[in-house]
């Protein structure tokens, strides 16, 4: 009976001392974890003090107070040098010109059966404007093409006149003045 009661008392104190290690090893996973996610707060709050700090800088300050006669400019430039046809092209175009400018482009005269796809690969714009109702944009475009199954791209240089009427921005004139083909 003593070798019995002896292999008991060590099984015992085998079991205690299993289950008081896995105790403290699960009570150190557990502060290991909450150390973690401490940490992982701290981090989260730096970035957001980071990106608080990045929304401050000048230059994110400026493209977020980007004109209104710049952000039509570029919503003109996606309508005319994007189209899937040349009758789409017209009508997301003119809406956007002046009278005067709908008529010296002539974007109403084209053969209807006459395939043509076309849209804007990039382009940068450069601004002036003199007057507050009034604006000019420097804007070099690439443009790729495709008409009778031919590709072309060609990156072209337009100054186009954007003036304030009635409160809504319109295209007052466009100018190209220059094209090379890639």
């Amino acid at each position: 009976m003593n070798v019995k009661t002896m292999i008991i008392s060590i099984g015992l104190v085998l079991v205690c001392g299993v289950l008081f290690y896995q105790r403290s090893t699960a009570q150190d996973l557990k502060k290991q974890v909450v150390k973690q996610e401490q940490t992982i707060s701290q981090l989260e709050k730096q970035v957001k003090e980071k990106e608080t700090i990045i929304e401050e800088l000048p230059e994110v300050q400026e493209e977020k107070q980007k004109n209104d006669g710049q952000v039509f400019n570029e919503q003109f430039l996606e309508a005319y040098f994007t189209y899937k046809d040349l009758e789409t092209r017209e009508a997301f175009s003119v809406p956007m010109l002046t009278k005067a400018c709908s008529e010296e482009l002539k974007l109403g005269v084209y053969d209807k059966d006459f395939p043509a796809k076309s849209y804007l690969v990039s382009h940068e714009s450069y601004y002036a404007n003199e007057k507050e109702n009034e604006l000019v944009s420097l804007n070099s475009v690439e443009v790729t093409t495709i008409m009778n199954q031919v590709q072309t791209t060609t990156t072209s240089t337009y100054r186009i006149n954007l003036k304030k009427i009635s409160g809504n921005w319109l295209i007052d004139r466009v100018e190209f003045l220059g094209s090379q083909i890639k």
